[in-house]
């Protein structure tokens, strides 16, 4: 019996949600990463090395967007600017053909940067800006 054909998901379809609120105007969302360390060990006199899983190690996304007449990303880091302990929980919904696929879940993610793109009156393209968020948790839902 033939498997059903599965095509590749299209990137380019995905929310970012904040705290439960969808953020418009997202261009991009970078370095969703998680690593997880190894630990070495021998016992008595084997002479193979073995590996083990240690702790997991998260990383820093940037999401890209357009600046617009929100001001969410500023307030947030000023907020945590100002000594403020926000962290927010953050859901990167992916998108397929209108229906979504998967949910990448971060926990416990406050901003560390903030940068505005390139500024140019020769550039027809929208403003935009970058927020740099630090996360402790990842988890993905399917579906």
């Amino acid at each position: 019996m033939a498997s059903a054909r599965r095509d590749p998901l299209i990137v380019n379809q995905f929310h970012t949600l904040i705290d439960g609120v969808k953020q418009g105007a997202v261009h991009k969302v970078e370095g969703l990463r998680q690593s997880c360390q190894v630990i070495k060990s021998r016992s008595g006199t084997d002479k193979e090395t073995h590996y083990h899983p240690g702790r997991l190690e998260h990383g820093e996304i940037v999401v890209t967007k357009d600046i617009d007449s929100t001001d969410e990303f500023s307030t947030w880091r000023d907020l945590v600017n100002k000594g403020n302990t926000d962290r927010r929980p953050i859901a990167i919904e992916v998108w397929s053909r209108n229906k979504r696929v998967g949910t990448y879940e971060l926990f416990e993610c406050h901003p560390i940067g903030y940068k505005i793109g390139t500024l140019s009156a020769s550039n027809s393209g929208h403003a935009t800006e970058q927020l740099t968020i630090a996360f402790e948790k990842l988890r993905y839902k399917h579906g």
